[in-house]
């Protein structure tokens, strides 16, 4: 089993984060719509000639505390959705044998890397992605088409920024940064779709691209087993003692 020098806490202290501002408008709007009842109770009482204010007052109570609550559980759904993905990659890499270690939730050069993998046969950065349905689109273009069929049974699209060249630059900063350190190794790195339903349909990519519908848990496993750059125990230690204080740093904040 690999060994996990980090784990995930950025999209945890978010949902944190986030949840407390649901319960936050979730109590706002409670306590809106009780001074609003009784505002009506009292403006009613003045007499026929409050009512349209009393009305107005009622609305704009309730508008203001549900629509932000509405926002904030949205986001926080987005945000789920994004640790259950990451979740699903720590478990499947976690299969890798013990000459691996595994970073979660790296920061390096101010940029997140969801999983960076450190073993004998190179460096690899995990780009995570927790999509449904059939994904499509050029591997050089700026964005993804996600299409996948509503609760009603409808089927639609919606675009996505590429995570493709998303993680082309979270390998170029990468790399720099192992290089500023003295260590001269080309990082590998691979898209994983996490969802169980989400299938590949992606034209002419120069990047791996696993999806979890399509099997593509194993033949990430392979991949990162059979690798193209050999690491030395020497330039390992190296990367290791690097990632971990990256780490450490990020702990810190």
């Amino acid at each position: 089993m690999a060994t996990f020098a980090s784990e995930e806490r950025t999209l945890r202290a978010q949902i944190r984060s986030l949840r407390l501002r649901l319960l936050a408008f979730t109590v706002l709007a409670a306590a809106g719509a009780a001074l609003c009842l009784f505002s009506l109770l009292r403006l009613l009482a003045a007499g026929p000639s409050a009512w349209w204010a009393a009305l107005a007052l009622s609305v704009l109570g309730a508008a203001g505390g549900s629509g932000a609550a509405a926002g904030a559980r949205r986001s926080l759904d987005v945000l789920s959705a994004g640790a259950a993905g990451e979740a699903a990659t720590r478990a499947v890499l976690s299969r890798l044998d013990d000459r691996f270690t595994v970073f979660c939730d790296l920061w390096v050069a101010a940029r997140q890397l969801d999983h960076v993998v450190v073993g004998p046969t190179g460096v690899f950065i995990i780009e995570t992605k927790n999509l449904k349905g059939s994904i499509e689109g050029a591997t050089h273009g700026r964005e993804i088409v996600q299409r996948k069929t509503g609760r009603g049974g409808s089927r639609y699209a919606r675009l996505h920024p590429s995570p493709i060249a998303q993680l082309r630059t979270h390998v170029h900063h990468l790399e720099a940064a192992l290089r500023r350190e003295g260590l001269h190794t080309r990082v590998q790195g691979a898209v994983y779709f996490a969802h169980p339903s989400a299938r590949i349909a992606l034209e002419g990519s120069d990047v791996p691209v696993f999806a979890a519908g399509d099997g593509g848990a194993a033949r990430m496993l392979e991949w990162i087993a059979r690798g193209d750059a050999s690491l030395p125990k020497v330039q390992q230690d190296l990367a290791l003692r690097l990632l971990k204080s990256a780490a450490a740093r990020r702990d810190a904040r």
